[in-house]
């Protein structure tokens, strides 16, 4: 029972980290005017802003995709084992970005750090049922919806549990762009944001804690 509890207290964690995602890309685009949270859309208007010659705003989109693959080299480096556990210190990491945010709530290059940091946490090596999650762009998360829709059509589905949980994290980023609209007009948005991100850190070190213990009992 003990162990059904901590994966479902481990899968509300990853699931959150959508939400987290969410908030993080309304919030950029409201502050900025510019989504940090995919690169597809990115790549599109840098092609746009070149053919027109607007050469700020290709330098700037160049630079969020600069800041966007750093974050996930920085990622392939501290998480180059690619496993889910409590020395890889997620926690951490989460915490660190909370209190950055935090810091640079006034400042322009809070912009360039959250794009840094979206390409950072969409390669953080998170499993879910020996799936790889990506936690900052839904395209994968519909198609893979669609897919196991399909294929439950033809009854051979072999994950309907995919439906369930890309769902959830579908309306949890959903909900996370819409906390963040809403806390912009109370003048709490960035501030909002960091103490998710301290609380994603906090909460993380709580189940490795439990985890631990568990395995020295």
């Amino acid at each position: 029972m003990d162990c059904q509890r901590e994966d479902k207290s481990l899968s509300v964690w990853v699931l959150l980290l959508s939400l987290a995602s969410g908030y993080s890309n309304i919030t950029a685009m409201m502050r900025f005017n510019q989504s940090v949270s995919h690169m597809t859309g990115v790549v599109s208007q840098l092609a746009l802003a070149i053919f027109d010659r607007e050469a700020l705003i290709a330098v700037k989109l160049f630079a969020v995709l600069i800041c966007f693959l750093l974050g996930a080299i920085f990622s392939g480096y501290i998480f180059h084992q690619r496993k889910l556990e409590p020395k890889k210190r997620y926690g951490t990491l989460l915490f660190f970005v909370g209190i950055l945010i935090l810091l640079l709530r006034n400042s322009e290059y809070l912009f360039y750090f959250l794009a840094f940091f979206m390409g950072l946490q969409n390669s953080m090596f998170l499993m879910y049922r020996r799936h790889l999650v990506r936690s900052t762009h839904l395209t994968g998360y519909i198609s893979e919806i669609g897919f196991e829709l399909g294929s439950s059509l033809a009854k051979t589905s072999k994950d309907p549990w995919k439906i369930t949980f890309y769902s959830l994290s579908i309306f949890l980023f959903i909900l996370g762009g819409l906390l963040s609209a809403y806390l912009k007009g109370h003048n709490i948005q960035v501030e909002f944001l960091s103490g998710l991100y301290l609380f994603l850190g906090s909460s993380y070190f709580l189940l490795v804690r439990k985890r631990l213990f568990r395995k020295k009992a």
